[in-house]
């Protein structure tokens, strides 16, 4: 397959499908991350995970490390709204599906964070 757009342009096209695929589904919010409900922040975090995983599987390294870190966005953006959420990062019970558990069981506890 040959794409000759940028990353970026990749990533949107991708977040944009996965928006407006059919099948339910909540939907998602189009409010910046730091205005969205803890509900709202959840959806959120499915749909950037369903983006990771197909970019990580179809797409190249570019494009999968920037649905990479939409996603990293979106976790610690939970951590930060959902103490409960918090606590299962911490205690290692609430693991990430894309990467390691430490940067973010770092970032929950207040430590400076890779992410």
């Amino acid at each position: 397959m040959f794409d000759f757009s940028s990353p970026e342009s990749s990533l949107q096209m991708l977040q944009d499908a996965r928006r407006a695929s059919p099948g339910g589904g909540p939907g998602i919010s189009e409010l910046p991350l730091d205005e969205q409900s803890e509900y709202e922040l959840k959806c959120s975090l499915a749909y950037a995970y369903s983006v990771a995983r197909v970019a990580l599987n179809e797409y190249g390294e570019d494009v999968a490390m920037l649905a990479k870190a939409e996603f990293d966005r979106v976790w610690l953006a939970l951590i930060d709204v959902d103490e409960e959420f918090k606590k299962n990062v911490i205690s290692g019970t609430a693991r990430p599906p894309i990467g390691a558990a430490k940067p973010y069981q770092d970032f929950a506890k207040g430590k400076t964070s890779e992410l």
